[in-house]
């Protein structure tokens, strides 16, 4: 429940937030959405039992040969002050860019990135070490949170 509503408040603000988020949600075309669980809306979701040999292999496709898989999820994980964050963006500079990643000489496109940061601001942290890596700041994007008239970065 929402603080300081009734339930049928609460009730009334989902469903206005449903109706409202669902026209701006877009889909990602089906060759998008490999490895993603996207039920359908108001269908049921069951699992679903699959033979592995009715799945067609696929090559993995690389933002960063044999480290950094397209469309998986990737954590950077290491005890504190070993360069995490400056390897995060380091990547997001070259994404942003379309350079290619270190020992990798895959040439790419440009693209956009979302920075999500819950420790490091994006005038003082953030956007410096960006540009020190010669980001494409046009590119470069942060998720932030929207508490009515106050802004804060996500976490």
């Amino acid at each position: 429940m929402v603080k300081g509503a009734t339930r049928k408040e609460t009730q009334h603000l989902r469903k206005e937030f449903e109706r409202r988020n669902a026209a701006q949600i877009q889909p990602y075309p089906l060759e998008e959405r490999r490895g993603a669980f996207n039920p359908l809306a108001g269908h049921e979701v069951q699992p679903k039992l699959v033979r592995l040999t009715d799945v067609q292999p696929e090559e993995v496709v690389w933002l960063w040969k044999d480290r950094i898989p397209c469309g998986k999820l990737t954590l950077l994980e290491g005890d504190p002050d070993d360069g995490k964050s400056t390897v995060a963006y380091d990547v997001a500079a070259r994404v942003s860019a379309g350079r290619a990643m270190p020992l990798d000489n895959t040439p790419r496109d440009p693209a956009g990135v979302i920075i999500l940061s819950a420790e490091d601001g994006l005038a003082d942290t953030i956007r410096p070490r960006l540009e020190a890596a010669d980001a494409d700041l046009d590119r470069a994007t942060s998720a932030q949170v929207v508490y009515g008239r106050q802004h804060g970065t996500l976490s």
